[in-house]
């Protein structure tokens, strides 16, 4: 329970380290800027997403009278009396100890004065040492009761958590447990956190009583058929008592227990309890390495929703390992609004996904905007008259199951992946509709755009030349250009989605001319902070925000930064790159840079994928394994990161002609050597 426990903790030290790397908020001053107010709450509520015990982040800054949420902005005082509320302080009191906070702390409160949960406060500390405000992560007790009820409950066990200042903060209460004053007690103190952890099991006396109370007749016969395999087991482990011996050694090293053979414990006994540990560890592995790999699923696919990926091909290099991949070239975006429910989000994304149709090749992505998912669809051309029937289809299906108010938004099907961030904008201006075209139902944009009349066409014209100057460097000429798009903005007739599309495809070109390394502009934050703005001048004010921070932009101190972050990203491949578990979500996330941000930065300075990278240091040390030692296959493919040694010698194959056997062949002119690694395959 420790470990799990001490785990979740760990998550939550490296948010809050992200949130402030990412998001420099050392600088932020909420009335200077109101405009990063918007991406820190994106951040907010993405990093809230991404992790299943939290249910808000705040972020509360020093000498200023503002707190920000994943989903709202207010004052400090509004924060303590109405969100936050502490059932320890009042809200002076609390706002005056988050103000003062130099190190971790916890706080019992009550989430909008209804919910019980815990506010976890980490201080955002710079490299410098000053701390610029705090990280508050709020967990419901709910849900904390419900991660630790399946280890307690079979033990009939009851939680207390407590500070280093003896304060309850959390109580577990499994309906079975009875506190008496023969509980046993356990004290245990977490690695990470000034938490200790009490844990009260109950005897069971009832057992006891019932043992005592059996016949004479019934305690002999026990004893005689105890007594009888005993002398089995002493007879067969005499005959055969060396290899027993030598898995008892192997279990001891495992658990680093005695290896000098000695009787701490017996031999069988010893045996299973590595082999429980082992299980145990196997499926926990599992469980984070499911974990891991839907959050990077997730990721993967939000930055292919913002147009990050110009090319299919680029998207599904990088997602192969992630399980994803898309088989045609035409896409089309699905919004998904749930009304007034309190279920799992992802729970809900994954019901959806089972009622669509299997010959649909599509994944669902969870964005910072609540209560909302959505479906990036690739489809044949056949497929483009089916769409609203598969959705109005699935929408009924569930709707009649859950009893959930759902209204579904279809954007326009676009050719290539960097189209599909003008589908999601389509799709949620469909989703404005529903109050003219009415709830609980399917939008298709295709239909709500006749509606529309406007006299402009997109100026396309404009887009190339801004494209031309951002790759001079043409200070003048984008100033002008800008200032031309904006007056487009700014013409009474264009309608808010139109403005919406221009302004983003205008930030994706400054995006697209930035060094990789920079992260001073997120396509992927603009988009979705674009897609809540309801007025043109809001959009207005964003592309000119952008341009501002493009031409101000220290672009030498960037290309420095950038051989900085190649030389960190090539050393921790190097490091490891030969993991079974390694993905290059981890190099980015070590790093600091979004997954695509990564690839183009490496190969604009290498000339290859970080992919292809780690593919020839694992193919390289294949080689020189299969060359020096005798190591049969299985082993080697996990030594360079391959779990499965089909994947390894099907890869090995593709890159080199021949088989990883055959190469040892050529290679050592040794039949036998090549006879043992065939074998293994075998």
């Amino acid at each position: 329970m420790r470990d799990t426990l001490d785990h979740e903790l760990l998550l939550l030290f490296n948010t809050a380290n992200q949130f402030r790397l990412l998001q420099n908020v050392e600088n932020f001053h909420f009335e200077e800027d109101p405009l990063q107010a918007n991406l820190i709450k994106t951040a907010l509520a993405t990093f809230t997403i991404t992790n299943r015990l939290l249910s808000d982040i705040a972020y509360v800054p020093f000498n200023q009278d503002y707190v920000l949420t994943g989903s709202t902005t207010s004052t400090s005082k509004l924060f303590t009396e109405d969100v936050y509320v502490s059932t320890s302080f009042t809200p002076d009191q609390f706002l005056n100890r988050l103000r003062n906070l130099q190190s971790f702390k916890t706080f019992p409160i009550r989430f909008y004065k209804n919910e019980e949960g815990l506010a976890i406060a980490i201080p955002q500390i710079s490299d410098y040492g000053k701390t610029s405000g705090i990280c508050l992560f709020y967990i419901r007790n709910s849900t904390l009761e419900a991660m630790i009820l399946n280890q307690l409950s079979k033990y009939n066990a009851q939680l207390e958590i407590r500070d280093n200042e003896d304060t309850l903060l959390f109580t577990s209460k499994p309906t079975s447990f009875m506190a008496s004053k023969d509980d046993i007690t356990l004290t245990i103190r977490s690695n990470i956190a000034p938490w200790t952890f009490i844990v009260r099991v109950a005897r069971e006396q009832a057992l006891l009583d019932s043992l005592n109370r059996l016949s004479k007749m019934q305690q002999m016969s026990t004893l005689v058929a105890i007594c009888f395999v005993s002398i089995l087991i002493f007879f067969f482990a005499t005959i055969n008592y060396k290899p027993i011996k030598r898995l008892q050694k192997l279990a001891g090293d495992l658990t680093f227990g005695p290896s000098d053979g000695s009787k701490s414990k017996g031999e069988f006994e010893e045996i299973e309890n590595t082999l429980a540990l082992l299980k145990y560890q196997n499926t926990d592995l599992a469980s984070k390495l499911e974990r891991s790999k839907s959050s990077e699923a997730n990721i993967a696919l939000q930055d292919l929703l913002s147009g990050r990926y110009k090319h299919l091909e680029d998207f599904n290099t990088v997602a192969a390992e992630l399980s994803l991949e898309f088989f045609h070239s035409q896409f089309f975006v699905a919004c998904i609004l749930i009304q007034e429910t309190n279920r799992d989000i992802d729970e809900l994304a994954q019901l959806f996904h089972e009622e669509l149709p299997d010959d649909l090749n599509c994944f669902y992505v969870l964005t910072p905007i609540p209560d909302q998912i959505y479906f990036i669809n690739s489809i044949p051309d056949s497929y483009q008259s089916k769409i609203p029937e598969v959705y109005e289809t699935m929408r009924d299906s569930v709707e009649a199951n859950t009893g959930l108010n759902i209204t579904v938004g279809l954007g326009s099907v676009v050719e290539g992946t960097a189209l599909i961030s003008q589908s999601f904008l389509e799709a949620r201006t469909a989703l404005d509709y529903r109050f003219v075209r009415g709830k609980n139902t399917t939008i298709v944009f295709s239909e709500v755009a006749k509606s529309i009349s406007f006299s402009t066409t997109f100026p396309n014209l404009l887009l190339d030349q801004l494209k031309i100057a951002l790759q001079a460097s043409d200070i003048e000429s984008i100033e002008e250009l800008t200032k031309q798009l904006t007056d487009f903005l700014s013409q009474e007739s264009i309608p808010l989605f139109l403005a919406k599309t221009l302004s983003f495809s205008a930030i994706n070109l400054f995006f697209e001319h930035l060094p990789a390394s920079s992260t001073i502009i997120d396509s992927q934050n603009e988009l979705f902070v674009l897609s809540d703005f309801e007025t043109v001048d809001e959009v207005i004010e964003a592309l000119q925000s952008v341009k501002n921070r493009f031409i101000h932009l220290d672009r030498p101190a960037y290309r420095q930064n950038a051989e900085l972050l190649l030389h960190e990203a090539i050393a921790y491949i190097k490091k490891h790159g030969f993991e079974c578990g390694f993905t290059m979500q981890h190099v980015a996330d070590h790093v600091s840079l979004q997954l695509p941000n990564l690839s183009l930065m490496f190969k604009e300075h290498t000339h290859i994928t970080p992919l292809d990278y780690v593919t020839s240091l694992r193919m390289d040390a294949a080689k020189r394994l299969l060359e020096e030692t005798d190591l049969p296959l299985k082993d080697i493919s996990l030594q360079v990161g391959y779990y499965n040694i089909s994947s390894f010698i099907r890869r090995f194959k593709q890159l080199n002609g021949i088989t990883p056997g055959d190469y040892r062949k050529i290679r050592t002119h040794t039949p036998q050597s090549l006879y043992h690694s065939e074998q293994e395959i075998g």
